[in-house]
């Protein structure tokens, strides 16, 4: 049942990031609330779940961001292996350091697959405004992540079993 609950988080995140938040647009950027999601369900749930969720989410951005086709669904399948990572790292980390760490990883990890892929296509880019964006969507994406993530998390956390 936790994974219908999940599902339910996702289509509303999802609502959100494609129509809401874009035309809001705090600080000049849409923050990533579905990698947050995804993040959490990973580093709480099955593997597996949070696998097909990352697919049919990137999906979806990826129809509604009309270019660069599949580059959402590969971070965000991308950030499931991170998370998988990080769990099995062995360090005794809470849920918002676990979050803390895939965001900066895979925040970072954005700009510098993006702005290659202007450079090559035969677009400018300033470095200065590069930094700032990457710098603003660091700290929106964290804060997000720090009052939601443990929430998400526990929404995607298997049912304890019962018996021995």
């Amino acid at each position: 049942m936790r994974i219908y609950g999940l599902v339910a988080i996702l289509i509303a995140v999802l609502v959100l990031q494609v129509s809401f938040l874009p035309a809001l647009r705090p600080f000049g950027i849409v923050p990533n609330l579905a990698l947050i999601v995804i993040s959490a369900a990973a580093l709480r749930g099955p593997l597996v779940s949070a696998m097909v969720l990352a697919l049919a989410a990137g999906f979806v951005l990826d129809l509604a961001s009309g270019s660069d086709f599949g580059l959402k669904t590969g971070l965000l399948a991308f950030t499931v292996l991170i998370c998988a990572f990080v769990v099995r790292s062995g360090f005794q980390l809470g849920i918002r350091s676990q979050l803390l760490i895939v965001v900066f990883i895979i925040s970072t990890l954005t700009p510098l697959i993006v702005v290659p892929e202007l450079l090559f296509a035969g677009g400018r880019v300033d470095l200065s405004t590069v930094i700032a964006r990457w710098m603003t969507v660091l700290i929106l994406n964290s804060a997000i992540a720090l009052v939601f993530g443990p929430l998400f998390g526990r929404i995607a956390e298997p049912p304890k079993s019962y018996g021995a």
